[in-house]
């Protein structure tokens, strides 16, 4: 307690008979001389030193009540920089978003119409052409293909990350999306000798996701698995149902990919020295996968097996937004 309180109190503790006592206490505490206190009657003393102290506790309120203010301001201040800050970061990310979508299309349409004319060319459509121009056409249509692809990675990693929220769930029945994306790797499979199958429940709830995005993951996984597994090897699909969740497993009987390097999988731009040497690919596609297994609620794994490499995807029923962030 502060002196000019204990003062107060001390003063409202002693009756009117002790007033002297207590006078010559509070003139010693505030160092009044004695002989002083002769001159004037106790009780008009008392009175006095009670306005001194309450007048002393009065600047220290005020001192206390200007501290407070000087927080208060520097608050409002650091709140007013902060936003400041925070539509400067709106602005910005508005601007970076609409140059993504610029930069995409930009990009995209010129890889589009130029691989529609090559497939013109390919089929005949616009002159003879013999089996080398063939082959050389359809090697650059893979090109324009594979930067297509490397393309929506980027914008779609972007927006991801911009707005994990972004995807539009609804009941949709998840063995056809899976059947599509399976079907898409046949001629791949057909070419390169690699033996595959789907294995999929009769009946199965629909489930609660955003189609497109869930077979670019498709995609994705299979796509890896073709490639990982190699000529002559074995790419194995399947849709389970367990505890309230779906689960989708994609396996590739290939070299596999070390339990060290498998921690860094799902990092932005993160590649195995398998992958490297397999293929020029961004870094990107399952971080991606990730995003999206996040985005329904759900996680990716990569999980130990006897040989190759094994890829779960676990889908709640409900679109329960997982906090983990990408």
């Amino acid at each position: 307690m502060t002196e000019p309180k204990k003062l107060i109190s001390l003063l409202r503790t002693f009756e009117e008979q002790a007033a002297e006592r207590a006078t010559k206490l509070i003139a010693e505490q505030k160092g009044i001389e004695l002989a002083s206190l002769s001159a004037r009657a106790d009780k008009d003393l008392v009175q006095a030193l009670k306005a001194q102290a309450q007048a002393e506790l009065l600047s220290e309120q005020e001192l206390h009540l200007v501290e407070s203010a000087t927080k208060l301001a520097e608050a409002l201040a650091s709140l007013a920089v902060q936003t400041v800050e925070i539509e400067a970061a709106k602005l910005l990310s508005l601007q970076r978003q609409d140059f993504v979508a610029t930069l995409t299309h930009d990009l995209k349409n010129p890889l589009i119409g130029a691989n529609r004319l090559l497939e013109l060319f390919i089929a005949g459509q616009l002159g003879p052409i013999n089996d080398q121009q063939t082959e050389l056409l359809t090697e650059l249509r893979k090109s324009n293909s594979e930067s297509l692809t490397l393309i929506n990675t980027l914008s779609d990693v972007y927006r991801y990350e911009t707005d994990p929220g972004e995807i539009s769930r609804e009941e949709a029945p998840l063995i056809p999306i899976v059947e599509a994306s399976y079907r898409e790797i046949q001629n791949w499979a057909h070419v390169n000798n690699v033996q595959t199958s789907l294995v999929v429940p009769d009946e199965m709830k629909p489930c609660y996701v955003d189609s497109s995005p869930i077979r670019r993951l498709l995609d994705n996984l299979l796509g890896n698995a073709m490639k990982f597994a190699g000529p002559d090897g074995c790419v194995d699909v399947s849709v389970t149902k367990a505890d309230g969740e779906a689960i989708i497993e994609v396996h590739d009987d290939g070299v596999g990919i070390p339990k060290q390097e498998r921690i860094h999988l799902f990092k932005r731009f993160s590649q195995g020295a398998l992958g490297k040497r397999y293929s020029g690919g961004s870094g990107l596609g399952l971080y991606l996968c990730k995003q999206i297994a996040q985005a329904h609620g759900g996680k990716i794994e990569c999980l130990d097996c006897s040989k190759g490499t094994l890829f779960r995807v676990s889908l709640p029923d409900k679109g329960v937004i997982s906090q983990e962030k990408p």
